[in-house]
């Protein structure tokens, strides 16, 4: 080997290092709300955005690792415990941990918290904890399914990298090593059939990433698909065998036949998205790396674009629950139809770090509280429209 070699070769190598560093822990948080790269609201009734009598919450941000929501009630994760809050601002359970980097994944009631780079995982609802496992190797990333079956992404002997699945009886039912590559980005079908990772590694000096699909049933991939310069941050599966995959450069539906239909970012980049569990994906482009001019696109569970929409304001966070799309923004909660047009806008304080969506309910965290506001504001522009026609059948059902 020629120096020239040795030295591309320990130029990749850091640059992948740097990479994953980042993207064990990002690509857990992307698709909720961090980007890449990541006093009380007025209450006036003519708003049209009333707080909850349970809310505000006191809660405080810097205590709050992560915000989401477990079906319809709030899940909390702080560096010593779960938190479930219900709908009226009542602390429906409190479960410590002693995982020193938590992360949380949610299927409606389901919660896998594991924590990463340590070796303990496990399954718990709103109510009771299911069961915890201490793993053999260091966890990197997890996933949890509708059935309560359980991908965890972890090191191993025997390669970079290991997917393992449990299934909704605790026993494990798939076993995956990569070899030189890890794994940075797990999702499970809500069966518990599928499981889709997104691993990244180095070739030839570059950056590469590759995905896959996997079938319980199965010891092959039934989908592999090489992305030479790309470092995937998410997988995500869709309706069947169709996912989403979002990288630095690229966002890209692959169908159940594992053709894509890449979107065109060559202009945009990509700065945040949220899949809700109904598998609609909303996906926030920044027009030309800036910050204040956005598009705002909804894909159906299909893959199929539903609506885009021309956004003027940096977005400081983002959720949806497949119906409704809310951004926080500098004083500003705004919220979204699935056909881009706005359904509701309060001002609120500056201090908002992010913001949880469920039906019609909006929570926001602030500095010192969780508040809960309405999807529609006083301007409610959808009763002068004329309605659009739904483009996809999937929306209809959903």
């Amino acid at each position: 080997m020629v120096i020239s070699d040795k030295k591309k070769l320990l130029k990749a190598g850091a640059i992948v290092i740097a990479v994953l560093l980042v993207l064990s822990v990002a690509s857990y948080k992307f698709g909720n709300f961090s980007p890449l790269g990541i006093g009380r609201g007025l209450s006036n009734l003519t708003d049209g955005v009333i707080s909850n009598d349970g809310y505000p919450y006191k809660a405080s941000a810097g205590d709050i690792e992560y915000m989401t929501m477990s079906y319809n009630d709030l899940a909390l994760l702080n560096d010593t415990s779960l938190k479930v809050v219900d709908r009226t601002g009542r602390t429906v359970s409190d479960f410590p941990h002693n995982y020193s980097s938590p992360l949380l994944y949610t299927y409606g009631n389901n919660m896998l918290v594991l924590d990463a780079g340590g070796n303990k995982f496990r399954l718990q609802t709103s109510g009771k904890i299911v069961y915890e496992n201490e793993f053999g190797f260091e966890l990197l990333a997890g996933d949890v399914s509708k059935n309560g079956s359980v991908a965890i992404a972890s090191k191993s002997d025997k390669g970079a990298s290991m997917l393992t699945v449990f299934d909704s009886k605790h026993k494990e039912v798939f076993s995956w090593v990569c070899a030189k590559q890890q794994i940075v980005s797990v999702d499970i079908s809500e069966n518990g059939k599928y499981i889709a990772v997104g691993v990244i590694g180095a070739e030839s000096g570059d950056i590469v990433s590759d995905v896959y699909l996997f079938d319980i049933n199965y010891k092959d991939a039934l989908t592999s698909l090489k992305f030479p310069g790309t470092a995937v941050a998410k997988v995500e599966i869709l309706t069947g065998k169709r996912l989403l995959v979002i990288g630095d450069n690229l966002i890209t539906f692959v169908n159940s036949k594992g053709e894509r239909n890449d979107i065109d970012v060559s202009l945009d980049t990509v700065s945040r998205f949220y899949v809700s569990d109904n598998n609609i994906s909303a996906i926030v482009l920044s027009k030309y790396s800036s910050a204040y001019a956005n598009i705002l696109k909804i894909y159906s569970s299909s893959g199929k674009e539903i609506s885009s929409a021309d956004i003027d304001f940096q977005i400081n966070g983002m959720c949806s629950d497949g119906k409704h799309i809310a951004l926080l923004t500098d004083g500003k909660l705004v919220c979204y139809d699935l056909y881009g047009r706005v359904s509701g806008e309060k001002t609120i304080e500056n201090d908002a770090v992010s913001c949880c969506v469920y039906g019609n309910d909006v929570y926001v965290l602030f500095s010192n509280r969780i508040d809960k506001f309405s999807v529609r504001g006083v301007t409610d522009e959808r009763e002068t429209q004329t309605p659009i026609e739904k483009v996809d059948e999937e929306v209809i059902k959903n």
